[in-house]
């Protein structure tokens, strides 16, 4: 049932990223001149990203890849994308800055951990919670003789956050 919300969730995002925020951003690439842009593909990132490079994104996903892989930091300067500073939404609010997070965040897996013992001199845990898959960002998985830190860790990727005057938009990425 949870994933089903979920799923309905993340529609209704990239809905709502298809009608409101895509035509800002094609307008933003579009009308820019190309002596002061990174190019089309590399500034679409901006909008594409938050929803997770939702269909019609496949360029700016491309480029995202390939800025990646040459060590680039994940997006252009938003500078080189955009003329005047800033972007007018649909609703008419003006972002007047759009500015993104990029860093290490470690998986970990689901887990129980104990949350009361007995009091007697066994102390045998009688109550359990469950701690369900999340990321811890800002780190990674790091391995020694005690197990790992953070506890159940299982992977660590990159991730970038995009924020419209400090709002974040869209989801976190991880990649």
């Amino acid at each position: 049932m949870r994933a089903l919300k979920r799923l309905k969730d993340v529609q209704l995002l990239k809905g709502l990223f298809m009608k409101k925020l895509l035509p800002v951003v094609l307008s933003v690439a579009l009308f820019s001149p190309s002596s002061n842009a990174a190019s089309q593909d590399e500034c679409a990132i901006w909008l594409c990203l938050p929803s997770a490079f939702p269909a019609g994104c496949a360029a700016a996903y491309s480029a995202f890849r390939k800025r990646v892989r040459k060590l680039k930091p994940p997006l252009p300067p938003l500078a080189s994308c955009v003329v005047g500073g800033g972007v007018t939404l649909p609703n008419g609010v003006r972002s007047s800055v759009m500015t993104y997070d990029h860093g290490l965040a470690a998986l970990v897996d689901v887990r129980r951990e104990c949350v009361e013992y007995t009091r007697d001199d066994i102390g045998a845990c009688v109550r359990w919670k469950t701690i369900p898959r999340h990321w811890v960002k800002g780190t990674r998985c790091r391995t020694h003789d005690g197990g790992e830190t953070p506890a159940g860790c299982i992977l660590t990727r990159d991730y970038v956050d995009v924020f419209a005057d400090g709002v974040p938009v869209g989801e976190t990425y991880y990649f």
